[in-house]
């Protein structure tokens, strides 16, 4: 769970990278581009809220199964908790921005805008911007090379004998079926939000209208 928080930390700059790049492009007189930068930070608070949440419920079935809270002492829980390593792996794959899930959108969008630096007059600022797009695939690589690691370790190596648990603790089941049932609900939502993001889209072009006077072109 502290792992998952400290990603928080990371997805909640990639938002304020969208937010920041938007502002920088609306006060120079690009509404467009600043629109595009909005949307990508709200897609991006929206999927980072369901796909964490994925991930974080996960990690909940891990603990309420086996009783570990030590990711060290963990190993083998695909064999034990086949689901939840099935809704994890959607999770991760959704959290490292890989296609065709939600992660992948809103991060490829804050791409295109940084992209859009060519129109800026100010030097400067032009040469800053493409910074910030290096820096996010900096912490989209730095993030899948953690959620590998995170993988690998607890549901597809070798069990570890737990150290930090009373005996009787683990017992290694999988997750209940309301649990399933929830971490089934959010791992759709991750897929669909990747594969059919255009309804969303449309509804955040009209709070980028309000909020900056202009909007995407269809």
């Amino acid at each position: 769970k502290r792992l998952l928080a400290f990603h928080s930390v990371e997805n909640i700059g990639i938002i304020l990278l969208g937010l920041g790049m938007s502002m920088v492009f609306i006060g120079f007189g690009h509404p467009a581009a600043g629109a595009l930068g909005l949307i990508a930070a709200l897609y991006h608070t929206f999927n980072h809220a369901v796909f964490k949440s994925l991930l974080f419920l996960g990690a909940g079935s891990i603990l309420h199964a086996t009783g570990l809270r030590n990711l060290n002492d963990m190993g083998g829980l695909i064999h034990k908790m086949p689901h939840t390593a099935f809704y994890f792996l959607i999770g991760a794959l959704a959290i490292s921005a890989l296609p065709p899930l939600n992660g992948f959108v809103s991060e490829w969008l804050t791409f295109q805008t940084a992209l859009q630096a060519l129109v800026l007059e100010n030097g400067v600022v032009r040469s800053l911007v493409p910074l910030s797009a290096a820096a996010l695939a900096l912490a989209g690589a730095l993030t899948a090379m953690c959620f590998v690691k995170v993988y690998g370790i607890a549901f597809l190596g070798q069990r570890h004998e737990p150290v930090h648990v009373p005996q009787g603790v683990f017992h290694g089941g999988d997750a209940n079926r309301y649990e399933r049932a929830g971490m089934a609900y959010l791992a759709v939502s991750c897929l669909l939000l990747g594969l059919f993001p255009t309804t969303v889209l449309h509804g955040l072009n009209h709070v980028a209208v309000s909020l900056g006077g202009e909007g995407l072109a269809p």
